[in-house]
């Protein structure tokens, strides 16, 4: 008769434990998935006054262009910077964007060719294939948050590419490498 006592008391505990357990589990997505909305709906803030900087300029012909491409962002704060694309080839539909360290600067103004404490993983952007007509533009958010610990250095520079694709998938360099240079202060 113990024994089936025991048995029960033992498969409610276990029982108490998976509830929590999924409780703790249900928790944590909602929060994870809270995060990834927040991200998500702040990498579409672009400014009127970036967007008019962006459409003026690439009615100048430029093909790849960031307005504005230096901010300060304190640490814990975020910036969403803007980028334009202008196809003006009618061989190219397909772009990328892709990001990544350029170099850095300490407080004693010694450069730095890694990216301590910033890397382009604290960076959001669209990084899938964008589909673009010929003389069409397109314009993407470019969302960095500044970790609060970490960050090192005093000036972090990010090389941004675009890479349009042509008929055989042949990935090819399109427009200027564009800066994103991140001052800390």
């Amino acid at each position: 008769m113990k024994n089936k006592k025991a048995a029960i008391g033992l498969s409610m505990n276990f029982i108490v434990v998976i509830i929590i357990a999924v409780v703790i589990f249900g928790v944590g997505i909602a929060i994870v998935t809270q995060y990834v909305d927040f991200a998500e709906e702040e990498q579409k803030l672009i400014t009127e006054q970036q967007q008019q900087q962006i459409e003026n300029l690439l009615k100048q012909g430029r093909k790849v262009i960031i307005p504005s491409n230096t901010q300060t962002i304190p640490r814990g704060e975020a910036h969403v910077f803007g980028l334009g694309i202008l196809n003006m080839n009618p061989a190219y539909s397909e772009f990328i964007i892709e990001i990544g360290c350029s170099k850095s600067m300490t407080k004693a103004g010694v450069q730095d060719p890694q990216c301590p404490g910033l890397k382009p993983e604290a960076f959001l952007f669209n990084t899938d294939k964008i589909k673009i007509d010929n003389n069409q533009d397109h314009t993407e958010s470019i969302f960095v948050k500044v970790p609060k610990q970490g960050v090192t250095n005093e000036q972090y520079i990010f090389n941004v590419n675009v890479s349009a694709y042509d008929s055989t998938s042949t990935k090819i360099q399109y427009g200027n490498t564009q800066k994103i240079i991140i001052n800390i202060p």
